[in-house]
């Protein structure tokens, strides 16, 4: 993940768009709190699998602290969040499950 945000950084500062933004508990705390009004989110809650992950895996904490609150607000129930919270969730239980 650091590789990832030092190689966008430079790349937004070439092209002027500014530095990648960082994610803290805060973003990750109130993202959740959008998060767990909607369905799709609160079903992932009630998997004790997915459960697990989502309060204590730093890359499924960082895909939901990423996105922005207030646009996350106005669209929580975008295809595209779930997406990518469903696709780490999976991706990170697989590698458990391997284990």
């Amino acid at each position: 993940m650091k590789a990832k945000k030092v190689l966008l950084d430079i790349l937004g500062y070439i092209s002027l768009w500014g530095p990648y933004p960082d994610v803290d508990t805060e973003n990750i705390s109130n993202n959740i709190k959008v998060l767990k009004r909607t369905p799709w989110f609160q079903a992932l809650m009630n998997d004790e699998k997915y459960r697990e992950l989502i309060v204590y895996d730093k890359d499924v904490r960082y895909k939901i602290g990423y996105p922005n609150t207030e646009r996350l607000k106005r669209n929580a129930h975008k295809k595209r969040y779930k997406k990518k919270i469903q696709k780490v969730l999976e991706k990170k239980h697989k590698h458990l499950s391997k284990i």
